[in-house]
């Protein structure tokens, strides 16, 4: 930007430092005309520069705004996630419940068909610590 201030205005204009006797090089001299010319110029980039501030203000605002939503929405995944493992758990907790009741279902029923297999009537209860009829005191 300070570049732009001195390559704007005439090397006659900077070398004055307010000395209005002090003479110009090749022939220019300072005029009201050469200091509004090179106030435009530096108006116009003052400009430039206020709207490119303006721009990076509101592409900013809209940078924080998409930061708090991306954390809100990273908020729930993360809770969804904790539920989904929660759930998990206890299907796993479940699944292992049943496993074992499988497990006695079978083992019992094994049994049973080792009873049907020995050719027994259901109701003949002897070999299972039935002893006919004898009453116990």
């Amino acid at each position: 930007m300070t570049q732009f201030v001195k390559d704007s205005v005439p090397e006659s204009v900077s070398n004055n430092k307010g000395d209005k006797t002090s003479e110009c090089s090749d022939d220019e001299e300072f005029t009201e005309e050469l200091a509004m010319e090179a106030y435009k110029k530096i108006h116009a980039s003052w400009i430039m520069v206020v709207k490119v501030n303006e721009e990076l203000l509101k592409e900013n605002a809209d940078l924080l705004k998409e930061r708090d939503n991306l954390s809100i929405r990273l908020r729930e995944l993360q809770n969804n996630l904790q539920q989904s493992r929660n759930n998990a758990h206890s299907q796993t907790g479940e699944l292992q419940h049943l496993k074992m009741l499988v497990k006695m279902i079978n083992s019992g029923s094994s049994q049973l068909d080792e009873i049907l297999a020995k050719g027994k009537s259901p109701q003949d209860h002897t070999g299972l610590g039935y002893n006919g009829g004898q009453v116990y005191d």
